[in-house]
């Protein structure tokens, strides 16, 4: 997860979603460790879809373990 930091008048804030805060089983003066992520690592984030060949090689590798399934959910 990515958060950004808020500036608030006492300081910062990171601002964490309320249903990761309770997965994470955070509560009000819970100790998190944040670690600083450089600027070079956040540029070299894209975003690469699959191409039509890719997702359909995909699906076929994994359809003999998960043919049964498959079917099921196509009723």
């Amino acid at each position: 997860m990515v958060a950004h930091v808020q500036k608030t008048p006492k300081g910062f804030m990171v601002a964490v979603p309320a249903e990761i805060a309770e997965a994470w089983k955070l509560s009000d003066g819970s100790a998190v460790e944040l670690t600083p992520l450089s600027e070079a690592i956040v540029e070299e984030r894209t975003i690469r879809y699959a191409t039509v060949e890719e997702a359909l090689a995909a699906f076929r590798d994994t359809l003999p373990q998960h043919e049964e399934a498959y079917r099921e959910l196509a009723k």
